[in-house]
């Protein structure tokens, strides 16, 4: 616990050194193109847009949850959406952390028994993360015929996405073929005869036993689910077109996914909100393009300006329904 903590600290301490060296070599430049060239309209649709982009997120999960005969009110699973993304966003793995609060509140708000909670979000996040994937290797056939970009930065970024890959087809088909992941690690290291750890070790393989019963026999909501995600990564390539549309750029779809690419990876340095590796990547990124460094922390300042929206929302979603349950323990003291 100690070791985590001093961990996340010097991980905070890295990613906040690296953005305060970024805004103040080319923070002057980025803040002037954002306030100089700023357009209402276009920022007005992007948060439009990046609100809707939440709202298929949300659809995504039901369509899981729908696999277990499960349906729960829209506004409820927004809310334990953007509870879970905010915890996520904090974090040292931006794209996951968040998981647990979503299952606890599902089964506090909706009646979702925990096992089918955490077995309908998993799924959510594997079908959420082939999205990123497919969008991945869209993003290295793009990038290895751009000029500008090194080969060696091509081959780096090809062999993560082929890792990406690997280890989601290899959970997929022991899932599929009852040879479960994460059951099949306690076994190897006969961590199942720890007395008290046997209680959630059952708990994980019923959640495993769920997911093969899903991936077998709910494959339409499976396969709606993996349209609606395809539907997720259009809207979010169209915020990102906004977003510098917004500050007077008219970016090609094609570097728009390289950049989106970029802010995906930056995602899973274990640093809370991808902090300074996102503009650093996405500064770095126009640089070598031949653009200037500016317009992609521009970029990164506004796409960072959208997340705290949404944080916001997520940590008010979090105190709401901590209030909600403080009161219902003091309704049945009475």
């Amino acid at each position: 616990m100690k070791k985590g903590l001093v961990n996340l600290v010097i991980s905070i301490i890295i990613g906040l050194a690296i953005f305060i060296f970024f805004i103040y070599r080319t923070g002057p430049g980025a803040i002037k193109l954002i306030t100089e060239n700023i357009n209402w309209i276009y920022f007005a649709i992007f948060i439009v847009t990046a609100i809707l982009s939440h709202v298929l997120a949300v659809f995504r999960w039901s369509s899981v949850l729908k696999g277990y005969k499960k349906k729960v009110p829209f506004f409820s699973l927004f809310k334990q959406t953007m509870a879970g993304y905010a915890i996520s966003y904090v974090t040292p793995v931006a794209r996951a952390g968040g998981e647990p609060i979503r299952a606890y509140m599902l089964k506090r708000e909706s009646g979702i028994n925990i096992r089918t909670g955490i077995a309908s979000i998993i799924i959510d996040k594997f079908i959420e993360f082939v999205g990123g994937i497919g969008f991945g290797v869209l993003g290295i056939l793009l990038l290895i015929y751009f000029p500008g970009i090194p080969i060696s930065i091509k081959l780096i970024l090809t062999a993560i996405v082929a890792l990406g890959l690997m280890i989601l087809s290899v959970f997929y088909y022991r899932t599929i073929t009852k040879i479960h992941s994460v059951s099949s690690i306690f076994d190897l290291f006969k961590i199942q005869k720890i007395v008290r750890l046997k209680k959630f070790i059952k708990m994980i393989r019923e959640v495993e036993i769920k997911m093969n019963k899903f991936f077998v026999k709910n494959k339409k909501q499976f396969w709606i689910s993996n349209i609606i995600e395809i539907g997720y990564l259009i809207i979010i390539v169209i915020e990102s077109k906004l977003i510098f549309l917004s500050f007077g750029f008219d970016i090609p779809l094609a570097i728009i996914i390289i950049a989106l690419n970029i802010h995906g990876l930056a995602t899973f340095i274990p640093v809370p909100a991808s902090l300074g590796f996102f503009e650093a990547g996405e500064a770095g990124f126009f640089k070598l393009i031949g653009s200037t460094g500016a317009v992609g922390l521009a970029y990164s300042l506004l796409m960072r300006l959208r997340d705290i929206l949404f944080v916001s929302i997520g940590f008010a979603s979090i105190a709401h329904f901590s209030g909600n349950q403080i009161k219902n323990a003091l309704n049945k003291k009475k």
